[in-house]
């Protein structure tokens, strides 16, 4: 990147390096300045940024639970108190549970991460889980790419759902809303709101392969349950294969953007990606507006998207509160039963 970065210093164009996609993201300009860049041998190719979302913040029902024992609220006939059931519904679907049993694991060993909208530290099902301590320092399992906020926060509640639906149960360990309840997270804020920059996915990307600098510290799986309408951009195809090469398993959503066919949006519908479509609460059909394939990228070696999951009626912790829950449909949650 050197004789690319001192072009930009030269004509004082701010910029931002990154090294798993070995890319530069470049915050103004003009044509002039990018047929510059553009004609430098080392240059492969320049884009515009994608236009990201979270995928999607459809609340089946936003009542939220005061406890996991759902206290009688007798004097507050209007609150409905939601709890999941000892083995939510999507667990119970893709067997998780008869796994446990069978083979007495429960994700021990295991560091999950999201990329998301933040995760509420100190809810219930996440707290104990945290990989690091939850007075901090919080470097080397939290990443905010703007700087802001410098412990683990979901101001949007999405990011805190996903999380609860890989790892999360009750400090008693007897309600399951997470497939691998014995795991350990970690998580970087890739999307501020409803919508995702590209500079913050980038840098997520950086960090995951070495959070706190550390490469011993990244995750085993990564969930990106956010994506693109466009199918065809190559957006983090880099950072996908490095990430595998690494060992990460990189879950992704395939969208929302259905029920037409080809309707599948990068960066899930990519080869290296694992994307996840979505089933109903009967489990036998698909969620009715979520993406199908087929993908731009061709079948070899997968046809995509390439598998489902539970996506409508998902019970999962929630950022409202220290033990908010609520239910929520999309491919969003069907991507981290993966």
């Amino acid at each position: 990147q050197a004789r690319a970065q001192a072009t930009l210093d030269a004509q004082g164009v701010a910029y931002r390096s990154f090294f798993a996609g070995n890319e530069l993201y470049v915050y103004a300009g003009n044509l002039e300045q990018a047929s510059g860049l553009a004609r430098l041998g080392e240059v492969a190719r320049l884009y515009l940024p994608p236009l990201i979302t979270i995928t999607p913040l459809e609340t089946a029902n936003a009542v939220l639970s005061a406890t996991w024992a759902g206290e009688l609220l007798a004097n507050h006939a209007e609150i409905t108190v939601l709890l999941p059931d000892i083995v939510t519904k999507g667990i119970e679907n893709v067997n998780a549970n008869d796994f446990w049993t069978i083979f007495n694991v429960r994700g021990e060993g295991i560091l999950v991460a999201n990329i998301d909208t933040g995760v509420r530290l100190t809810h219930e099902a996440l707290a104990s889980k945290y990989a690091c301590s939850l007075a901090g320092p919080h470097t080397n399992c939290w990443y905010d790419p703007d700087d802001i906020l410098l412990s683990p926060s979901d101001g949007n509640g999405h990011g805190t759902h996903t999380m609860g639906t890989m790892i999360g149960s009750d400090p008693d360990n007897e309600h399951q809303i997470g497939m691998a309840p014995n795991a350990r997270w970690i998580a970087c804020q890739g999307c501020d709101t409803a919508g995702c920059e590209s500079v913050d996915l980038l840098a997520c990307a950086d960090w995951i392969l070495a959070p706190g600098s550390l490469p011993e510290n990244r995750p085993h799986v990564v969930n990106n349950s956010w994506g693109d309408k466009t199918d065809g951009s190559y957006f983090y195809q880099a950072q996908i294969t490095v990430w595998r090469a690494s060992g990460i398993f990189p879950a992704f959503s395939a969208g929302n953007n259905g029920p037409s066919c080809d309707s599948l949006g990068d960066p899930g519908s990519l080869q290296e990606a694992f994307a996840s479509a979505a089933h109903d609460t009967t489990y036998e059909l698909e969620y009715s507006i979520g993406s199908r394939g087929p993908s731009f990228y061709g079948h070899e070696p997968y046809t995509k998207p390439n598998i489902s999951a539970p996506g409508v009626d998902v019970t999962s912790s929630y950022s409202t509160t220290d033990s908010a829950y609520a239910t929520m449909h999309g491919t969003s949650m069907a991507s981290p039963h993966s």
